[in-house]
């Protein structure tokens, strides 16, 4: 385990840091260097392996930033497993494997320094490009699944014609993370709303403070680890305070997330997406209402066709009496994640069909409001087939149906609820996730509004999707043509959970 000095420790979610440099040339000059450079590039191509790219010139020829922010970019997601999806960037002189994750902030880079990061002919190789160096500030993030340790470091970023120089990231050095050997990426790329980091790195000290001070309200000296905490937390501070995350170097206006709606198929981000104006009438525009993350009031959560608290439904929560729920869109999380209770409710409707997935298409679609507009899921998003071995991690997320812990020794726990479990109250109500299976019926676009003091020009547009993913004219978001289902199969250790969920399900309350 690496020995750092002093280790600023998230457990909220925190910057995805960088230096706005100039604009980039994407054309290469490697077809113009002399035989001298020929040779050295051929020699740094054989140690860096097959990641590595020619230099291609990012800030030889600049174009301005308002140009960049019109480039339109689809980018295609590769899919492991049908729990995780990666896109390819440019890091430095290396294609990088990267999860697309609106549920963080930050871009990490999983270095080949870190032996437990996975392929290491894959890893980030930073002696690999030129324009490398490494910052002063180091970090430990917190996963759901372990814990990594970063150093901040600097170098080009690359996502399709779009980039930046003197990008700042946190590469990851070291992992506490098994689940990380045999990863499908080599990074993760945050795209929480532009400010939202420096809100938590604020809300991180003020809590600091604040449990210092009730110790010494009660007569008692602060102890050194909490003393610690807080000056790590006012250093992390003045650290977001100066830096800028990734879609703001970028000038992202908006961008939006569909994957393929049948196992195996890929997904797609397109980068600077003009669909939602071009096409407005393809899509409904719900307000993004918390300050920190993607989200929206969430309510009638039902299954079946019918109101809520109706007779033919079955009444999941976020209505009646209990009032509404807060969501996250989170595209950083494999499935959708509710409340205890409402997990209860989808067991009850696997009963009247035997926990028998090859019955799934009697079981109704999953109906909910987001704002005022009505949405469904099918019954293949909440419900499927699990085999494999639950990893230690995740016992406490995704309960086995035979009763409410896990059979460790059971490679096949057949099928059953999709929905991980998170019991957190948000200041709209309890908490909901709306992960990867949201992202297979709608096509989502974030408007990211890249400036950090326009949080209200902030929104989300949906539209059906077709097999395309592509946004269709679809009269009613829930009476789209029904697709023949596709049971999931879920292999748990290739699961995924952003911080987001990870911090959500260790609070009782979580600010979205």
């Amino acid at each position: 385990m690496l020995a750092f000095g002093h280790v600023i420790h998230i457990s909220l979610l925190l910057t995805s840091v960088l230096q706005i440099g100039h604009g980039l040339n994407i054309e290469s000059d490697w077809g113009k260097a002399h035989s001298k450079g020929q040779k050295a590039l051929r020699a740094k191509a054989k140690i860096c392996g097959r990641t590595f790219v020619p230099d291609v010139g990012l800030g030889a020829r600049p174009i301005s930033l308002a140009a960049q922010r019109k480039k339109t970019y689809r980018m295609t997601l590769e899919n492991h497993e049908d729990v995780q999806y990666v896109g390819e960037m440019i890091i430095g002189q290396q294609r990088i494997s990267g999860v697309i994750d609106t549920g963080s902030f930050e871009l990490l880079v999983f270095s080949n320094e870190c032996e437990l990061c996975g392929d290491r002919e894959l890893l980030y190789n930073h002696n690999c490009s030129s324009k490398y160096h490494q910052g002063n500030v180091d970090m430990m993030h917190s996963f759901g699944s372990g814990d990594t340790w970063s150093h901040e470091a600097f170098d080009t970023v690359k996502i399709g014609p779009l980039g930046t120089t003197n990008q700042s990231f946190w590469e990851v050095v070291d992992t506490a993370m098994p689940v990380l050997k045999s990863a499908t990426f080599q990074a993760i790329v945050g795209l929480g709303p532009c400010g939202s980091a420096k809100l938590l790195a604020d809300k991180r000290v003020t809590e600091a403070l604040q449990v210092e001070q009730n110790i010494k309200d009660h007569g008692g000296e602060v102890p050194e680890d909490v003393s610690w905490d807080t000056q790590d937390a006012i250093r992390a501070q003045k650290h977001s305070n100066r830096k800028v995350d990734l879609a703001t170097s970028l000038k992202l206006g908006t961008f939006s997330v569909c994957i393929g709606p049948w196992r195996g198929d890929p997904g797609y981000v397109v980068w600077n997406d003009d669909l939602p104006k071009t096409q407005s009438n393809y899509f409904v525009n719900v307000p993004n209402v918390g300050p920190i993350h993607w989200s929206v009031q969430m309510s009638d959560v039902r299954i079946g066709h019918g109101v809520y608290g109706g007779s033919n439904v079955v009444d999941i929560g976020c209505g009646g009496a209990e009032g509404p729920c807060g969501a996250v869109l989170d595209t950083g999380t494999s499935l959708l994640a509710a409340p205890k209770a409402a997990i209860d409710q989808v067991d009850k409707a696997l009963e009247k069909i035997d926990y028998d997935c090859s019955r799934i298409s009697e079981l109704p679609d999953l109906l909910f409001k987001l704002g005022d507009s009505e949405f469904s899921l099918p019954p293949e998003s909440y419900v499927g087939k699990v085999t494999g071995i639950i990893p230690t991690a995740l016992r406490e997320v995704l309960r086995s149906r035979s009763n409410s812990t896990v059979d460790t020794t059971s490679s096949e726990t057949g099928c059953q609820s999709l929905l991980m479990e998170v019991d957190s109250k948000t200041q709209f109500g309890p908490m909901w996730i709306l992960g990867l299976p949201f992202f297979r019926k709608y096509y989502t676009s974030f408007n990211s509004g890249y400036r950090p003091s326009s949080r209200e020009s902030r929104s989300l547009s949906f539209a059906v999707a077709d097999e395309h993913c592509k946004p269709t004219n679809s009269v009613s978001l829930i009476h789209a043509a029904r697709r023949a289902h596709d049971v999931m199969h879920i292999d748990p250790s290739k699961l995924r959970m952003s911080t987001t969920m990870n911090n959500a399900r260790k609070r009782r309350r979580y600010d979205l």
